[in-house]
């Protein structure tokens, strides 16, 4: 896993735990490219990794910190 990179939060359901709040992972060779592929996510509490699938279709909404 540590060729995953994670690329901020990302409001995404609900993980078992219960927390609400993700990391996007990124594919890394795809950001070497210069491509933001999105590979899965991490839940920020209990660290559990969700990967997609080749082919899932998957909506993003980002919320920018700007504090």
């Amino acid at each position: 896993m540590a060729d995953i990179i994670q690329f901020g939060r990302y409001q995404y359901g609900e993980c078992a735990c219960g927390n609400t709040q993700f990391h996007i992972l990124l594919d890394p060779v795809a950001v070497s490219r210069h491509i933001t592929k999105a590979i899965g996510l991490q839940c920020s509490e209990c660290h559990v990794i969700a990967m997609f699938d080749e082919g899932d279709e998957v909506e993003f909404e980002f919320e920018a910190d700007l504090d």
